[in-house]
């Protein structure tokens, strides 16, 4: 169950680029897209949450949850949404996804070492296939638009996520509104001082933006994290990474069927390597299921 919460969280995110683009093209700017995207998420959860219970878990946190929440929301929303939304402004959406993923070996060395994940012969093979499937995808994207900017910006975002997905793991939060709601706080509040800072005009956006922030907020803001937040309460933090890592495949064919984004031969490789990679972690379930 949790790895079908892991990729259902890795569907959800592959819309971002979609959403993103089409903002772009309205006028807005990747701080004031990552800001009114965390904004909306937490005034959504806000609204569902209104019951008491709601509100009683709510305030029941000690200093260490919030400061925990706090560091989580800088990696996991400020970092991430910041410089994931300004690389896709560079330099195509699958790439984006490819470099985003691609950190994720940070998190199953930091799972492995810290939190004593073992790094069995299966988890090994898939990481090959699935880093192999997402190698291929880079070096096909690579000669279009491979502006380093763009990136440098998407690595730090996958560092950044990450690092999230480790330390989630190692703080055992529970997958809740709760979590949720602190997240999307203090991830506002972040994103909130560069926005007052460096781009002020940007408060006052046009109707015609609404139905893709409101989407942008939805699927894979709340959507993507509860789904991440959920599959790492079920299986391991590594694992967890692999199977988010189908997000570049899922990324490339909303590309090419809505912002016309050409999948070479080379995209259709590497997501059958990735797909590969998933199939192999787990084999043992699929044998059972054969006999």
């Amino acid at each position: 169950m949790g790895k079908l919460f892991a990729i259902l969280a890795a569907i959800c995110n592959s819309v971002i680029g979609v959403f993103s683009n089409q903002l772009y093209a309205l006028g807005m700017s990747s701080i004031s897209i990552a800001f009114f995207r965390c904004s909306i998420a937490l005034a959504i959860i806000a609204i569902l949450g209104i019951n008491r219970n709601f509100r009683n878990k709510l305030f029941n946190v000690n200093m260490k949850q919030l400061l925990q929440y706090a560091l989580l929301a800088f990696l996991g929303i400020f970092i991430m949404y910041s410089f994931e939304i300004l690389s896709i402004k560079f330099i195509p959406v699958a790439l984006v996804s490819f470099l985003l993923y691609s950190s994720g070996i940070i998190t199953i060395i930091l799972s492995c070492i810290f939190l004593k994940e073992k790094l069995n012969l299966k988890k090994f093979l898939s990481i090959i296939f699935v880093f192999l499937g997402i190698f291929i995808m880079f070096i096909s994207n690579l000669t279009e638009k491979g502006n380093s900017v763009g990136i440098l910006m998407a690595l730090l975002a996958g560092t950044g996520y990450s690092l999230f997905l480790f330390l989630m793991k190692k703080f055992n939060l529970e997958s809740s509104m709760k979590t949720l709601f602190y997240l999307f706080l203090f991830g506002s509040i972040y994103l909130s001082i560069p926005l007052l800072i460096y781009d002020k005009d940007s408060i006052n956006i046009s109707i015609n933006c609404m139905p893709y922030l409101i989407a942008l907020s939805i699927i894979p803001t709340i959507g993507g994290f509860y789904c991440t937040n959920k599959a790492l309460s079920l299986i391991d933090a590594g694992k967890v990474q692999l199977f988010e890592m189908t997000e570049p495949f899922f990324a490339s064919v909303l590309g090419y069927s809505i912002l016309g984004q050409v999948i070479t031969i080379y995209d259709l490789i590497a997501g059958i390597l990735i797909m590969l990679g998933l199939l192999i972690i787990d084999i043992d379930k699929i044998k059972v299921l054969i006999k």
